[in-house]
């Protein structure tokens, strides 16, 4: 068995030797990648699991906790959220400058009745630019987000669930019945329509919103 294991190391040796002999020829030095023959007859050391660098020795590797893991899953949807918010609005005021030139006050200080016929009639009405509909879901989310920026603004009642605002609430199911019966709802559609509202939600509402005229 010793000779056995001699004789291939005696093979290794002459191989390394010959790779080093056709690396002189070519004229590569250590520096491009060889290691020199008295560094290669040096044994490897041996290193076991207890040697290797851990999560706080290395920036590369970094253990989180649960808790980190929940932080950061709730930091994103925090992100998510203002983005939707800012998103809706910023498309609210855009058809609320288009459509109702004369309305100048901040959404949240308008009065239930009329911002139940405005959001009615939003819903109703808002396109995409080239003209074509919105994704059911999508008008949903655009109802959401405007609830949520009116509840961060102090505003005494939700659009998505108080009897103030039935005719946006009736209106809305009425658009998303229709819209369905249209086609609309299936992924391909809710693709198209991505890059239009992906656009939208990159801009920031402002902290008080008004749609003015112009």
């Amino acid at each position: 068995m010793a000779d056995q294991t001699r004789a291939k190391r005696n093979e290794l040796d002459e191989d390394i030797r010959e790779i080093f002999r056709l690396a002189e020829e070519l004229g590569v030095t250590e520096t491009d990648g060889f290691f020199t023959e008295e560094e290669r007859i040096q044994p490897a050391p041996t290193v076991t699991t207890a040697q290797l660098p851990t999560a706080t020795q290395s920036s590369r590797y970094v253990d989180f906790s649960e808790i980190d893991k929940q932080h950061l899953v709730e930091e994103q949807r925090k992100k998510n959220t203002v983005r939707a918010t800012s998103c809706a609005v910023n498309q609210f005021l855009k058809w609320m400058t288009a459509m109702r030139q004369t309305e100048t006050r901040p959404v949240h200080e308008i009065p239930p009745v009329e911002l139940d016929g405005y959001l009615g009639s939003f819903f109703a009405g808002v396109r995409q630019k080239d003209g074509a509909e919105y994704e059911p879901d999508t008008l949903t989310s655009y109802q959401r987000g405007i609830d949520r920026y009116l509840s961060e603004n102090g505003y005494a009642y939700s659009i998505c669930r108080d009897l103030q605002f039935r005719h946006s609430q009736e209106t809305l199911k009425a658009k998303r019945s229709q819209l369905k019966s249209q086609g609309k709802g299936n992924k391909p559609n809710a693709a198209e329509e991505l890059s239009d509202v992906k656009t939208l939600c990159t801009r920031k509402a402002s902290s008080a919103p008004t749609a003015r005229k112009r």
